[in-house]
């Protein structure tokens, strides 16, 4: 299973429409499918999720987040506790084979292509 979290600030170029189109653009033996908040990435029998959460109630998780950052000063921390959205990268299917890293990796590598987000491994935690 793959975890990240993107950290939005208010200023990010980021929709999920327009990461639907990139992703199915990078992935077009993928299929990409946007569904109110998720993105699904589809591949044979295993998929990948980009889910946009937003809220108040992620002020404290975020913050908590980027305080245990490396390298991110105090202002830019302070743009993505205030945007109070984020992105949550998931899959629940497993892969002992690692036959889908590279998917992971490709979504990873299309999200960090809009301006204004920040990819982090939830458990180091580190940024991506």
């Amino acid at each position: 299973m793959y975890h990240a979290v993107g950290l939005l600030t208010p200023q990010t170029d980021f929709s999920l429409s327009e990461a639907a189109r990139r992703l199915q653009a990078h992935l077009p033996d993928h299929q990409v499918v946007l569904e109110g908040q998720r993105i699904t990435v589809r591949h044979q029998d295993w998929s990948i999720y980009v889910e946009l959460e937003q809220g108040e109630h992620l002020r404290d998780e975020i913050d908590g987040l980027v305080s245990r950052l490396a390298g991110v000063e105090p202002e830019e921390a302070d743009r993505y506790v205030a945007s109070l959205r984020r992105l949550q990268i998931f899959s629940e299917d497993v892969d002992p084979m690692m036959e889908h890293f590279n998917t992971y990796l490709s979504v990873i590598g299309v999200l960090k292509s809009f301006s204004g987000i920040l990819l982090v491994d939830p458990k180091e935690p580190g940024t991506l």
